[in-house]
């Protein structure tokens, strides 16, 4: 169960925020998800919300402008609510809801958990570290490939 919006496990009491990919669950699943963490705010972070019918929004410039005060407006919601992040992708490793905005709030000091359709999160840090030993491994074996070739 998510502790509310201030972690008062970590040492010194931090912001929280939960992320979630809606993904294929069926409706019921999804809010019983939902439910399960505590949410009182579903932020929704699809990719495209920018209407392509608007291309005032699309130049660069008022994107950034606008990503910054999306960014505090969150901080504000997450330092009142339980607020939780919504796309579509399930697997947070490759989503643009830690790729872009999560490890934004991680520099800003939020604590982020990521709740896959099994309901147990899983902390940015950890996902950070599984992430980064797979893809040393990964060279590693490489690596030893290419010794062991000769090469």
């Amino acid at each position: 169960m998510h502790d509310r919006h201030v972690r008062v496990d970590a040492p010194n009491p931090t912001l929280s925020v939960l992320t979630i990919g809606h993904s294929n669950h069926p409706i019921e699943k999804f809010l019983g998800l939902v439910r399960q963490h505590g949410v009182e705010v579903l932020v929704d972070a699809h990719s495209q919300p920018v209407s392509r019918f608007s291309p005032q929004f699309s130049r660069r410039v008022e994107a950034q402008e606008l990503y910054q005060r999306g960014i505090e407006r969150l901080l504000d919601g997450i330092a009142r609510f339980c607020v939780c992040i919504l796309c579509a992708e399930e697997d947070p490793s490759h989503c643009h809801r830690r790729l872009l905005i999560s490890r934004t709030l991680v520099r800003r000091g939020v604590d982020v958990q990521h709740v896959p359709g099994s309901g147990e999160a899983e902390d940015e840090r950890e996902l950070g570290a599984r992430q980064q030993r797979g893809q040393l491994s990964l060279l590693a074996d490489a690596a030893g490939a290419r010794e062991g070739s000769g090469r």
